[in-house]
């Protein structure tokens, strides 16, 4: 038999097509509305490969500021009058403000939350919005950092390239509730 002779083993990588696979559906398509066991919650490894990530971007982000002081002792009163660089220095200082909240209380809060599913958790439901709020920040404010960082000049004042960031940043939060509602499945 495609199984041998386990119950429920291989059902998913059977060739054969048999009838096995619509008796004995995957565990996630039994629960309505579920995600899959492997997306539903945060495990071990997953919060190890964080702690690793964040750390490597604390690197990044220290060699940004020391590049960023060597750069701007060449010429500070130039460098200082770009709205480019303000603008970059105004989001880099809040990729490292979101990065202190995300390791002094988003991962501790996970550490407690390891293997409960998401939707499972009534800490986890009330805190998601802002853990999602956090993540849409750090990628809207990484973003522009890079993007920042290639343009040659930007001809606009530190106002309007603010005020883009500002509005980038709302709809990344609104979509951050929104995906809030999508993967807890709430109404």
């Amino acid at each position: 038999s495609c199984r041998d002779g386990k119950p429920g083993a291989a059902i998913l990588l059977c060739p054969c097509e048999h009838e096995h696979q619509e008796q004995d559906p995957p565990a996630y398509k039994q629960r309505p509305g579920g995600l899959p066991r492997e997306i539903d919650r945060i495990e071990n490894q997953e919060l190890r490969f964080m702690k690793l990530g964040g750390r490597l971007i604390w690197w990044g982000l220290l060699l940004l500021v020391i590049s960023g002081i060597f750069l701007i002792s060449i010429d500070p009163a130039g460098y200082f009058s770009s709205a480019k660089l303000l603008a970059k220095i105004t989001i880099v200082g809040i990729i490292v403000i979101n990065g202190i909240i995300f390791h002094k209380v988003h991962i501790p809060f996970l550490e407690t939350q390891l293997g409960i599913a998401f939707a499972d958790s009534p800490a986890f439901v009330k805190r998601s919005g802002f853990l999602m709020a956090s993540g849409g920040i750090s990628f809207v404010s990484w973003v522009f950092t890079v993007i920042l960082g290639m343009l040659q000049r930007v001809p606009y004042g530190y106002a309007e390239i603010m005020g883009v960031y500002v509005l980038a940043m709302i709809a990344m939060v609104i979509g951050a509730v929104l995906m809030k509602k999508i993967v807890l499945h709430l109404k």
